[in-house]
């Protein structure tokens, strides 16, 4: 199965000129964790996250109304790279690549950096087991 399968099309995403309070409100609005950064083209810039929201703005005393979200997302530069999968890459493959960066979102992106989806580690999980539960069917089945 592929990531295209299982990843979430129906993204929120800011630029990285957004405020941190825009990006919250977005958050709260669309009742989501994480928001993707992205230029006007929908090239991806970066990843934030509620968590990260806390732990460099409000627990650095940033002021949220004029922090821009490009400062403190992650992919930022310098700062650590961004993990990415594509649509075509296989689930397991996507799982091993969230679990090796021990991470739980990762960015769905096409050639060129356009941001298509996004999976994480749950939605991952989800088709992983129902894989496993087929696999051990089809075993039962053929031990009668």
């Amino acid at each position: 199965m592929r990531v295209a399968d299982v990843m979430t099309k129906d993204i929120v995403t800011a630029c990285p000129e957004a405020t941190v309070k825009d990006v919250a409100n977005l958050m709260q609005r669309h009742n989501v964790g994480t928001v993707v950064i992205t230029d006007g083209g929908g090239k991806l810039q970066g990843i934030v996250t509620d968590r990260k929201l806390v732990t460099e703005c409000v627990a650095k005393g940033c002021d949220p109304n004029s922090s821009k979200i490009g400062d403190i997302m992650t992919g930022r530069m310098p700062g650590p790279g961004l993990v990415t999968a594509t649509p075509d890459m296989d689930v397991i493959d996507a799982a091993r690549k969230l679990g090796e960066s021990h991470i739980r979102r990762m960015p769905v992106v096409e050639d060129g950096g356009k941001v298509v989806g996004i999976v994480s580690a749950s939605d991952l999980a989800e088709e992983v087991m129902e894989a496993v539960d087929g696999l051990l069917e089809e075993l039962a089945a053929t031990e009668h």
